[in-house]
């Protein structure tokens, strides 16, 4: 991470308080690209550092400082990850936009999944195999069938009316599932840092990063959710931010 990263991204979100979250992350992701763009490029930056190194490597023995090339090789390794994580992250965001082309190999893989994951034959309760499409399909029936029919006669028989154990249990679910801060950072933690950004552009990876300064705005979003059952507006449609190029590329 850049070390004024913080600096520069807690800066342009403490500017747009009174704005709603997504307007925050729109204008917040457009502070970040005008940064972005004011450092120097990943071509400049190797090209310095192998250029140091070859005049290291062309001294005498005796003047060779191993220390300092030892940490430009370091530094060199760091800025090839951060220009591999970029393109990754960039196909991602292509994917999330475009989505997958039907390409041969995606087309085999996807036959390949549905054979293994297919239903061959089941077992029915007195032992027989079940093998055509339509005696799989009625076993299931009649399972389901049986099943939702008795835990509806058990509800009828303890006098209690169906309607009222399905609003109070859906209401109760509901008000208990409301997660707090520390919850919400946990789901955080444990999801995948690198996945497809979501509808602001912005992957997991960003989030852990900036939860000291985010955190409390994207609880208070996921809270005015569960409260009100409400989704962020639909329009204006948000699109992704221009990303630069790898160039001018710095990891986040």
């Amino acid at each position: 991470m850049e070390g004024d990263f913080q600096r520069e991204a807690s800066s342009s979100w403490a500017k747009s308080t009174a704005r709603s979250f997504d307007l925050k992350t729109k204008y917040l992701a457009s502070d970040l690209l005008k940064w972005i763009r004011k450092k120097p490029s990943i071509c400049s930056q190797l090209e310095v550092i192998e250029k140091s190194i070859n005049q290291i490597q062309a001294s005498q023995p005796a003047q060779q400082d191993h220390g300092l090339e030892k940490h430009l090789i370091q530094q060199h390794h760091n800025i090839l990850e951060k220009q591999a994580e970029f393109h990754k992250q960039r196909f991602k965001k292509l994917w999330t936009l475009e989505g997958d082309r039907n390409t041969h190999f995606f087309q085999q893989a996807i036959l390949k999944r549905a054979r293994r994951n297919r239903i061959v034959y089941l077992t029915d309760d007195q032992g027989q195999p079940l093998t055509t499409h339509d005696q799989i399909t009625a076993c299931f029936n009649n399972y389901f069938k049986a099943l939702f029919t008795s835990q509806l006669q058990q509800q009828q028989n303890s006098g209690t009316s169906v309607a009222n154990i399905h609003e109070t249990s859906t209401t109760d679910s509901f008000l208990d599932s409301i997660p707090d801060k520390e919850e919400i950072w946990q789901i955080l933690r444990h999801m995948k840092s690198d996945a497809a950004p979501g509808p602001d552009g912005f992957n997991v990876a960003f989030y852990r990063a900036a939860w000291p300064w985010i955190g409390d705005d994207a609880t208070t979003l996921v809270h005015n959710f569960y409260r009100t059952d409400v989704e962020l507006p639909e329009e204006p449609q948000y699109q992704y931010p221009e990303q630069p190029s790898s160039d001018h590329f710095e990891q986040q």
